[in-house]
Order: C-alpha cells, then sequence, then structure tokens
C-alpha cells in the first residue's frame, strides 16, 4: 500500500571537469543533499523529504542557493505555498510545508533564464514545459524541504496538510486530510 525510497543525491552536485570526467567532491559548493520519497497508493499521495546543506561562501555573490525545482507540462497556479497544475483531464495539488514561509517563483522554459552562455546552447536548456522554484528568502547553509503532492482528475480538490513534529523535535513529519476526506 506503499513505497519508500530513500537517496544520498550528493554527488549530482560533484565539480566535473570538461569533457565529463572524475567528479571533484573538494570543490562541492554542497555538503550533502538527501531526498526521502514516499508514495501512498490508495490515496495517490506522495511526500518528499529533503536535507540541503551547503558549505559556507565567501564567493562575492553570497551562499550556495538552495532551490528546489519542480517541473510540469502546463503553468503551474500559485498560491501561497500550494501550486496546482491541471493538464488535459488530470490536476496535481503541491504543496510546501518546508520551508514555512516559502518563496515560489515560476518560469516558462521556452525562455530558461539558467542559460547565460548564449543562444548557441539553447537546445541544452529550452524546452516546452514550466518550472516552480520553491526556496528560502533567508537562505540558511542548512534546508528541510517538506512537499506533499496528490494527484487526480481535475475534478480533485486539494487536500490539507499540516507538518508536525514529535515530542522531542527529531522527527519531522506531515498529517494529510485527503481529498476524500480519508486522513494519512
Amino acid at each position: 500500500s506503499y513505497s519508500y525510497i530513500s537517496a544520498d543525491l550528493s554527488t549530482a552536485y560533484n565539480n566535473m571537469d570538461w569533457p565529463r570526467s572524475v567528479g571533484d567532491t573538494t570543490n562541492r559548493k554542497l555538503d550533502y543533499f538527501y531526498r526521502n520519497f514516499v508514495y501512498l497508493r490508495p490515496a495517490n499521495l506522495f511526500v518528499v523529504y529533503d536535507r540541503v546543506k551547503a558549505f559556507a561562501s565567501s564567493n562575492a555573490n553570497g551562499a550556495y542557493k538552495k532551490r528546489l525545482r519542480w517541473h510540469f507540462p502546463t503553468q503551474p497556479l500559485v498560491s501561497g505555498s500550494s501550486i496546482r497544475v491541471d493538464n488535459s483531464d488530470a490536476r496535481l495539488w503541491l504543496q510546501t510545508l518546508l520551508p514555512a514561509n516559502p518563496t515560489i517563483t515560476t518560469s516558462s522554459l521556452v525562455s530558461n533564464p539558467d542559460n547565460t552562455w548564449g543562444a548557441w546552447l539553447n537546445y541544452l536548456f529550452v524546452s516546452k514545459s514550466y518550472r516552480a522554484e520553491v526556496s528560502n528568502a533567508a537562505n540558511p547553509l542548512q534546508q528541510p524541504f517538506l512537499t506533499v503532492m496528490q494527484a487526480g482528475t481535475t475534478s480533485l480538490s486539494e487536500p490539507t496538510s499540516a507538518l508536525f513534529y514529535t515530542t522531542d523535535s527529531l522527527m519531522i513529519g506531515t498529517t494529510i486530510e485527503a481529498a476524500n476526506g480519508n486522513e494519512y
């Protein structure tokens, strides 16, 4: 009735020589990036818990930015810490519980702002998709991200989710009331 995956995704942020060769972990800006993923099949609910920590930076551009990017086939609609995406006869609700007061920005990747090298590399950056980027304006060195998602038909109403901590504050979780009224 559920699936759980835990992964260390830190090596994706290793510095690489050009052309791609052995990863350089000593110059990596990120200390770690861990992802935990739970899928609750009966409710079509997903919970994603990411923990990110960057090293302190003396760069003139400031600290390494910790941002979580979600990609969609259609323009996402943002309301507070919730994102709704409708595509054909399907709907996805995405709620950010951590950071507590997220900054969520959206962009069309038809004009992807990540390509700072020139139009000759557009083939690597441009796509007919959209992105929602979740971040914390304070940009602390260590940032947890907790996200709840539910997918269904376009009649799916938004689930209600709340953040909770165990009494010793060592574990973080969420309570979810799905659109059908069931609690998880």
